[in-house]
């Protein structure tokens, strides 16, 4: 079995706009907020897509 690539979606984002990630692990940053260098350091580390 294939590993899904896997991704980090900053902001939130349409319901909709999930069908064009399928192929992909995606967390979300479920807060309407601008994430500090560190914290999107932390998140992004090992990630294929931002």
């Amino acid at each position: 079995m294939m590993t899904k690539a896997s991704a980090y979606v900053t902001r939130p984002i349409p319901v909709q706009i999930f069908d064009f990630l399928e192929d992909y692990d995606v967390e979300m940053n479920s807060e309407d907020r601008v994430l500090t260098k560190d914290e999107l350091l932390a998140k992004i580390k090992d990630r294929d897509a931002t």
